[in-house]
């Protein structure tokens, strides 16, 4: 149930570009020394977290949900925003060299990286997580509608593929008739939990929690 969630503004966390303040959410929040932590990363360059359900079942399964607003997040001002500028993580974009031809919202990305990819594919190969693949061992949910033009789903096959080829634990469900958003709602009811069997299978939240 939604109403057993708490939920905590966070002290601002400095950080280039300007202070980030964070969201909570638990149970309890008296409680939350040495609970399991599920960490939330916004995808979208300008993104910016509220608590909404898909966070807030995690946390009323014992996790204590952690959504730090990222550096270049909205709400904070054009200079906070610029941030991200040539330096941005791909959550979402395995490769961002290919997702440049795939997407089918690419205005957003010469502003952010300062050319097309055509004339300068090393920054772009900065920011994509293949570029680091090697390092990734933690076991990974890949989670995407059939019809995402804005994450598409060849992103997320590309990634599990990598992961499944190196040996690391991946799992690849894509959902059929589904966008960046899920409208569904059988569909957003498993997407959620398939996130939380996947923390209890592999991190599960510790007995105080519960």
């Amino acid at each position: 149930m939604l109403t057993a969630t708490e939920i905590a503004y966070g002290e601002p966390i400095q950080h280039i570009g300007g202070p980030i303040e964070p969201i909570a959410l638990a149970k309890a929040m008296e409680q939350v020394a040495g609970v399991t932590s599920y960490l939330e990363t916004a995808v979208s360059p300008d993104a910016q977290w509220v608590a909404w359900s898909q966070s807030t079942l995690p946390a009323n399964q014992g996790y204590y949900v952690f959504l730090p607003n990222p550096r270049g997040s909205a709400g904070f001002g054009e200079k906070f925003k610029r941030a991200n500028v040539k330096d941005m993580g791909g959550a979402g974009c395995a490769d961002l060299l290919s997702y440049y031809g795939e997407n089918g919202i690419d205005e957003w990305l010469i502003p952010y990286f300062g050319a097309s990819v055509y004339d300068d594919p090393a920054v772009y190969a900065k920011s994509s997580p293949i570029t680091f693949i090697k390092h990734v061992h933690t076991p990974t949910l890949l989670i995407v509608g059939d019809s995402d033009v804005e994450s598409p789903p060849p992103q997320s096959y590309e990634y599990w593929h990598a992961l499944r080829t190196l040996g690391v634990k991946t799992e690849l469900v894509i959902y059929p008739h589904e966008g960046h958003e899920f409208s569904d709602p059988a569909h957003v009811l498993d997407r959620s939990q398939r996130i939380v069997n996947g923390f209890d299978e592999n991190m599960p939240p510790s007995p105080k929690s519960q």
